[in-house]
């Protein structure tokens, strides 16, 4: 029986408590990563302290002074300190590249239950985290900037839940198409749980900011959400708007709808709607490059 609240069967809550439980076995970020993502929730941490926790991690070194000698921050003089680097970047920077340098080895590969190729992912993530951030500048909003960050990782439960043998999307999709509901109630009905919650409950382990994990758990549910919800729509409308494009789109991208009341709060007319995307589309080859 189809409940689209919450999927109460018995099967849907004995794939729920098992995909919770499978939570535990992804791998960690790196330690490096991990350790800089908290001290730059510490607002009075020392550009020393966090040239001292990235000089441990090669590769993230190597990303970060690529990233502050690249053409994207005017670089006029190439730098070759962590430190430098830091200075250049500025901390909002700092933590998208830790996470984007973290992230990318999961959000790169295939999703086999999204029926997402290699990459397709990542590229559908960097195109919603630029969308949602042309989109709050063309309707002149002011957004904390853990924004583009959030919508970054806004899907990162789909690397769970499509790589989970014992999730069955075809049957998801069916629900979805038989009940003219969203895929992701289908998935809620199905497994007792979605892509949005599992994504949430992953970032909480690995410590992040709970500012993220809530845009992440509400993307697609920007009413439930009892507070400010002008980083959720933004998301939530640049991720609907992003999949009608085709940018990363998978076996559920037909099937997502957007919220009008998002929609409405964001005042987001058609004419801009599409100069937002046109936007997107131009800068993605650039950002998705820095961001690799």
């Amino acid at each position: 029986m189809y409940d689209k609240d919450r999927g109460k069967g018995d099967g849907a809550v004995i794939l729920r408590d098992r995909i919770i439980r499978d939570l535990d076995s992804i791998p960690s970020l790196p330690t490096a990563a991990i350790k800089t993502i908290r001290l730059l929730q510490d607002t009075e941490v020392s550009i020393a302290e966090l040239a001292r926790t990235i000089e441990y991690d090669p590769s993230l070194t190597t990303n970060l002074l690529h990233l502050a000698n690249s053409a994207y921050f005017g670089a006029s003089r190439q730098i070759d300190s962590v430190r430098q680097a830091i200075i250049r970047l500025g901390t909002n920077n700092l933590f998208r590249l830790v996470v984007a340098s973290a992230v990318v080895p999961l959000a790169h590969q295939p999703v086999r239950g999204y029926d997402l190729s290699a990459g397709e992912l990542w590229i559908h993530s960097i195109a919603v985290a630029l969308c949602s951030d042309l989109m709050r500048a063309e309707l002149g909003l002011s957004t904390p900037s853990f924004m583009f960050t959030s919508a970054l990782l806004h899907n990162i439960g789909k690397v769970v839940l499509g790589n989970c043998e014992y999730v069955e999307p075809q049957k998801i999709l069916d629900m979805a198409v038989s009940h003219n509901v969203s895929f992701d109630e289908a998935e809620l009905a199905v497994l007792g749980i979605d892509h949005a919650e599992v994504g949430a409950l992953l970032l909480d382990r690995w410590n992040f900011p709970q500012n993220i994990i809530e845009v992440v758990r509400w993307h697609h549910y920007p009413n439930n959400y009892p507070d400010e919800k002008i980083v959720i729509d933004l998301v939530h409308v640049s991720d609907n708007l992003c999949m009608k494009t085709g940018i990363g789109i998978g076996v559920d991208g037909l099937k997502h709808r957007v919220s009008q009341e998002s929609l409405s709060r964001l005042k987001l007319s058609t004419d801009i709607a599409e100069h937002v995307l046109i936007g997107t589309m131009e800068n993605l080859s650039d950002f998705r490059n820095m961001l690799n």
